[in-house]
């Protein structure tokens, strides 16, 4: 696009904000007709071949009412959808892989009621442009433009955030909470394998994250979040669940977290004991095992001084630690094997007594012989810290002084990464 098509654009859409919002249609219709002829090319492919379409019918003062039923058209499709026949149309909606946002934007900026239009989905309440765009993969990019679109447009109610809190229809929910289960889009997707899976959990991230970016999604949106993916299917969830505890990672303890109800904080002292305790957990053994591994995994790198919170809530109202639960649940092996492979690959620094010592648990007599060992380098190290205690780091001294307390619970004890080198052939060997 020229210098010369740029100000034009610029001075149109200038143009189009003065517009009232409640008239579909720019009020001077001929002039309105003129400017769509001459910025075609800038507006979606359909848009396009509808103002080609129309151009010819110059004795047609309501012409420009054709393209905006293509408008409308093009922002309200849903999948599903059918021709004057009864068969299945061809796709007829947005398009990420053929539509820009910038065409997209220019379409809404010339026709910005079609951002109130609604539409009947399923047979069920009305939905907005910006619900029918989160019920396919094709057109699922455009939403967090859409939301940005709307808020500045005042076309939601500020407590709305552009229409992704907008409750629509009686079961289907918001837009939101489609964005996280995508419900609506996967019935009518024929094909779903791991690729599809990876495509719409990756293409719903990048959503949620441009949510963020432009302010529509917030904190204390996290637990909401959460509590409607947590039990998804892990395959096309994954990476929106890590995202979510990323962002906010004091969610695992579920402590001063905006959202939670109050039994929930009363009978659980994690996310992984919700989890493990949540009446209703409809995943299948697999799911059930992977989500289990992503929560300890994340718990483990985020409050790797409470082991992931995996030996939490033996003192709490259900009196079973979680990693008791998931005994339970797994069996004792495959929990045992699959923390074992997530606390080494989970530590750089420094190792709690609880993770050790159910690391080492198999081997006692490996372990005194090891603990022997490191016990005269230890010794060795702290003398010259002592004697140089002016030049370096006493992080490990204070670990050592910490050691030797015998009044503090092992869970409140570190183990100094020298103690865990020495340690480490001893655990490869266990494991």
């Amino acid at each position: 696009m020229d210098n010369t098509t740029s100000t034009e654009t610029t001075k149109l859409l200038t143009r189009l904000e003065s517009e009232p919002l409640d008239w579909p249609f720019p009020l001077d219709l001929e002039q309105a007709m003129m400017l769509l002829v001459q910025h075609q090319s800038e507006f979606p492919a359909k848009i396009r071949e509808a103002i080609r379409a129309v151009a010819i019918e110059s004795d047609n003062p309501l012409r420009i009412a054709k393209i905006y039923d293509t408008v409308k058209s093009l922002f309200l499709y849903t999948p599903g959808d059918e021709n004057d026949n009864g068969e299945e149309a061809q796709w007829g909606g947005l398009d990420s892989q053929i539509d820009t946002e910038e065409e997209v934007k220019l379409a809404i900026r010339f026709f910005k009621f079609v951002l109130r239009e609604t539409k009947s989905f399923d047979g069920e309440g009305s939905f907005q442009p910006i619900f029918c765009a989160a019920t396919s993969l094709k057109s699922l990019p455009f939403v967090p433009l859409l939301a940005e679109l709307g808020d500045n447009s005042s076309s939601f109610q500020a407590k709305e955030r552009g229409g992704i809190l907008k409750a629509s229809g009686s079961r289907k929910g918001s837009v939101l909470l489609e964005l996280l289960t995508n419900k609506q889009l996967l019935q009518h997707e024929l094909i779903r394998d791991e690729d599809f899976d990876r495509k719409l959990d990756e293409t719903s991230l990048q959503v949620l994250i441009r949510l963020k970016e432009i302010g529509l999604l917030k904190k204390d949106d996290i637990w909401d979040c959460i509590d409607n993916i947590l039990f998804e299917k892990p395959s096309r969830t994954e990476k929106r669940l890590r995202f979510l505890i990323d962002w906010n990672p004091t969610i695992l303890k579920l402590q001063n977290i905006t959202g939670i109800p109050h039994y929930q904080k009363f009978h659980c002292t994690s996310l992984l004991e919700y989890f493990l305790h949540r009446r209703g957990n409809c995943l299948s053994f697999d799911d059930k095992w992977k989500r289990f591994q992503t929560l300890l995994e994340m718990g483990m790198f985020h409050h790797p001084e409470q082991m992931g919170f995996l030996f939490d809530g033996k003192d709490g109202f259900f009196g079973r630690s979680s990693f008791k639960v998931a005994c339970e649940i797994f069996e004792n092996e495959r929990v045992m094997e699959g923390v074992n492979g997530i606390v080494l690959r989970g530590f750089n620094e420094r190792l709690p007594l609880d993770g050790l010592f159910f690391l080492t648990r198999r081997n006692p007599t490996a372990m005194i012989s090891l603990l022997s060992k490191a016990e005269s380098k230890i010794k060795a190290k702290t003398s010259v810290k002592n004697v140089n205690s002016d030049k370096g780091n006493a992080s490990d001294a204070v670990d050592i002084y910490y050691w030797n307390r015998m009044d503090i619970l092992p869970s409140q004890r570190s183990v100094p990464r020298l103690l865990f080198d020495s340690i480490s052939p001893m655990i490869e060997m266990v494991l």
